[in-house]
């Protein structure tokens, strides 16, 4: 019952057709399963029906490999979708190669479509506030009674400059490594899990909008982090703990706010970001929204390899594509 097992859920219209046809894309990809005028394959992102299963694999996607010609804005091929011209009548013709340029065009103005929006007026939420303050005081705390300005400003800490600066490394490396394993659980975690599941729902929510993050606060932003800095501190607090193990994870709060910080300028055209900012994300030390064109798409948005991976675990098991409702 935890993970909602014990429900069952009405198998979609692609699925059927998923099973009837063997889970083949050649099959499918022609076929309109939601009577919406638009067929699976203009849906998926995949006009021409080029696409195979693994056809990616050996390397990054590139419009030169004529496979799938979107990954952005693809619908759901059970559920029917008004047409947008803007998105659903390229490519004009699958007989030539796809147009390099204009699918390049086409990305920007979708990823950028709702930058001028005005900023959203998002209402204060009393547990983050909470954990912020709480952030605030025992930092405050130990800065004035812990010696946690000496071990990151001065000389006079017990610890050494060579070991201070191995801590500094090890962390940053540290949030590195989990940033990207909790950015990767939340693309992919399914809907119905405990906790985790909610939690993933409103973090996708930016792939369809991709400019959703830059329209609230950069605090209302960074203050995701705050409920794991928290947990952090509040472990520390209970118990002894050295100061190096405590110098490891204030530099992990830093960390954890530049790569936040950093994860928000890559949604926003790079005219409006500072030149430092552009001149590292040129230099690729920070990723930049041109990246998002490259990178593969994500399990909510229903993409080609997605649907065929789900639709493959259907034969071997299928509850889960039950709960998955494909």
């Amino acid at each position: 019952w935890l993970f909602g097992k014990d429900k069952m859920y009405q198998i979609g219209l692609f699925g059927y057709h998923a099973l009837m046809t063997n889970a083949s894309w050649k099959a499918l990809c022609t076929m309109d399963s939601d009577k919406d005028g638009l067929s699976n394959g203009v849906e998926l992102g995949d006009p021409c029906c080029h696409w195979e299963p693994g056809a990616l694999a050996s390397g990054d996607f590139e419009i030169r490999h004529n496979l799938e010609y979107r990954r952005w804005l693809v619908s759901h091929p059970s559920h029917p979708t008004k047409r947008n011209k803007h998105v659903h009548s390229f490519p004009q013709t699958c007989a030539e190669e796809y147009d390099v340029e204009q699918y390049k065009r086409i990305f920007h103005d979708f990823y950028f479509s709702r930058l001028d929006e005005p900023m959203e007026d998002v209402p204060w939420s009393v547990v983050k506030m909470a954990a912020f303050a709480f952030m605030i005081l025992q930092l405050s705390l130990w800065f004035a009674f812990g010696g946690l300005g000496d071990d990151l400003f001065t000389r006079k800490s017990p610890l050494s400059t060579g070991l201070r600066a191995f801590l500094i490394v090890l962390s940053f490396l540290y949030m590195d490594l989990s940033s990207g394993v909790i950015h990767l659980i939340l693309d992919y975690a399914p809907p119905f899990l405990p906790i985790i599941g909610g939690l993933a729902g409103g973090f996708r929510y930016h792939h369809e909008d991709p400019t959703a993050i830059c329209r609230i606060s950069w605090f209302e932003y960074a203050s995701h982090t705050h409920l794991l800095a928290v947990v952090v501190l509040f472990v520390l607090r209970l118990g002894p703990h050295s100061r190096g193990l405590r110098f490891f994870w204030v530099w992990g709060l830093v960390w954890s706010h530049l790569f936040q910080s950093a994860h928000r300028w890559t949604h926003f055209p790079p005219d409006e970001l500072h030149w430092w900012v552009t001149g590292l994300q040129r230099m690729l030390v920070l990723s930049h929204e041109r990246r998002n064109l490259m990178q593969p798409q994500y399990l909510d948005m229903m993409t080609l390899e997605a649907t065929w991976s789900t639709t493959r675990i259907w034969r071997s098991n299928s509850r889960f594509c039950l709960d998955t409702q494909i």
